[in-house]
């Protein structure tokens, strides 16, 4: 990714970061079981349709890209639950 990159699709980035850090503190913000993997679902839930709506707006989006996402999205669940609990 080039600077310009970065610079023009700002606040896609700045979005998925505050999806990502926003799950991050909420996990750790909650001490039940049952919350967290469900605040680990959500976050991987968002993750996925910020993809979608970011190659939405630049007009690439497949089929494939939809399996991607949802695929590290379902990976990310998958390592998260297997290694937390």
């Amino acid at each position: 990714m080039t600077r310009t990159h970065i610079h023009k699709h700002f606040w896609h980035y700045l979005l998925l970061g505050c999806i990502l850090v926003g799950g991050m503190m909420s996990y750790f913000m909650v001490n039940t079981r049952g919350t967290r993997m469900g605040i680990i679902g959500m976050t991987a839930v968002a993750y996925f349709l910020w993809g979608m709506l970011h190659h939405f707006h630049h007009k690439d989006l497949h089929w494939k890209i939809v399996l991607e996402y949802g695929g590290f999205a379902l990976l990310g669940i998958c390592l998260l639950l297997t290694l937390l609990y």
